[in-house]
């Protein structure tokens, strides 16, 4: 088993090295490079909330609410296992997928903080900060 996931861990680095090639190449060929840094967080933020949403549906079971008929539905309706779920949230928070997913655009990695412009209104302040 530790061979699998060596090889699996390689091909991993593989990928993303040639990733980030391909950022660095679009910036050698004059793509704004603040354009270029967006593209690489949003598409690890994607990721991120594909992992989020993977490992919600995995802790899910029964049948979802708007698939077949009503009465199908009440006799095995769709239910979260807080056990399950408790455990792969925990897994993706360790891993830092968790908090990836929640970073809101404009939000600081190294301080946790969000970025406020002047003009944001005051809704805007009072959100949460989830970064």
């Amino acid at each position: 088993m530790p061979e699998k996931e060596s090889a699996l861990l390689a091909k991993k680095a593989e990928l993303e090295a040639a990733q980030d090639q391909v950022f660095e190449d679009a910036k050698a060929k004059g793509v704004d490079p603040k354009l270029v840094d967006e593209a690489k967080a949003n598409y690890k933020r994607a990721q991120a909330l594909y992992d989020l949403d993977s490992n919600i549906k995995k802790s899910v079971s029964g049948m979802r609410p708007n698939v077949g008929e009503a009465k199908q539905a009440a006799k095995n309706p769709e239910t979260v296992d807080p056990k399950k779920l408790f455990g792969r949230i925990n897994n993706l928070y360790d891993s830092g997928r968790l908090q990836e997913a929640a970073r809101r655009a404009g939000c600081g990695r190294s301080t946790g903080a969000c970025e406020r412009s002047s003009d944001s209104t005051q809704a805007d302040r009072e959100e949460p900060s989830y970064c």
